[in-house]
């Protein structure tokens, strides 16, 4: 999910913080978000159109499929929401297989330090503007055409 720092998986997944059961429909919004590439492009394809057309994005799709629902997300609460540190794919396989509830890990905000990493040039070139856009959006951030709650993983820097 697009978060105003970058992170390291493998510091993230060192980290077993307390796991809770979430509702999907309280995640479900991050689904909208083009998080995934397609092509080897960044940042072209979101979980809601993997979904909508599974043979266009048969590698997303497949990735989506091949989740393992055992291990719990990554959570972090961001402002008003639960935002997504690891887990996208197997989010949208719990939604696409009718579950109501997932299993998380939460992390509490300052366990992110732990975790943080700085921006390179290349993924900044990547992200472009996408976070002033963010910032002058009055929705909240959500990208257009997205409802504010009713709808991905890894860093905005890789």
């Amino acid at each position: 999910m697009v978060l105003p720092f970058g992170w390291d998986m493998v510091k993230l997944h060192s980290l077993h913080p307390p796991v809770r059961t979430l509702p999907v429909a309280e995640l479900r919004w991050q689904l909208a978000w083009k998080v995934w590439s397609h092509y080897g492009a960044p940042f072209l394809v979101s979980p809601v159109e993997v979904r909508r057309d599974p043979r266009k994005y048969a590698v997303q799709y497949a990735r989506v499929m091949a989740a393992d629902l055992a291990y719990p997300l990554y959570v972090v609460r961001w402002g008003s929401r639960w935002t997504i540190l690891d887990g996208v794919h197997r989010l949208l396989k719990a939604e696409i297989l009718g579950w109501d509830t997932v299993e998380v890990y939460v992390l509490e905000p300052e366990q992110l330090a732990a975790i943080m990493v700085p921006p390179t040039d290349e993924a900044m070139t990547k992200v472009g503007g996408l976070f002033e856009y963010l910032e002058d959006r009055s929705t909240g951030g959500l990208p257009e055409g997205s409802s504010n709650g009713d709808e991905t993983t890894g860093s905005a820097w890789r």
